[in-house]
């Protein structure tokens, strides 16, 4: 019998952990770009910061746009986009967060593959896809992924994923494949 784990946990706290967390949701993205499905991501705040090492060139197969730099936690949500997810965004309404949302209104002028929800009490943080939850105490900012003692959580779980996919239907509108 194989046993296989449902969850895995990354602390965020020191430069080892930093690197964790940065291949683990890059990978993520990657994946669900490859495979498109709808996305939810959960954050009160919201920065860009570097999230994909390309200074090797690695993953110019995937996108040579990129070229041989660091690509940017919003460009990799852009491609997902561009490959076929749908992003329901879910944020507040702080100033902090504006120039987050405007650069990927830029590149996203489809409100039926971009919808952004404004929440004036959330608190919850998450990146959910009918493959994965991952969640815990970072907001989706530079500060929450590289300075702050953070832990995060990565649930394979269909049971969790289902219930966070309905919680976030319920909380902040149903989702765009109804």
């Amino acid at each position: 019998m194989t046993y296989v784990k449902s969850s895995r946990t990354i602390f965020i706290n020191n430069q080892f952990g930093i690197r964790q967390l940065k291949e683990t949701l890059s990978n993520l993205l990657i994946a669900t770009s490859i495979s498109p499905s709808e996305i939810w991501l959960v954050s009160p705040w919201l920065s860009d910061f570097e999230l994909l090492d390309n200074r090797s060139g690695d993953w110019d197969g995937l996108n040579p746009s990129w070229g041989a730099r660091g690509v940017r936690f919003s460009e990799l949500l852009i491609f997902a986009i561009e490959s076929g997810c749908r992003l329901n965004l879910v944020t507040n309404n702080d100033h902090i967060n504006k120039a987050f949302e405007e650069r990927l209104n830029q590149y996203v002028d489809d409100n039926e593959l971009l919808r952004v929800v404004k929440s004036p009490k959330l608190h919850t943080k998450g990146l959910l896809t009918p493959e994965y939850f991952l969640a815990g105490s970072m907001n989706f900012t530079y500060s929450g992924t590289h300075k702050n003692e953070e832990q995060v959580v990565l649930n394979i779980d269909k049971d969790t994923i289902l219930e966070a996919k309905l919680e976030f239907e319920d909380l902040y509108g149903v989702s765009q494949n109804g």
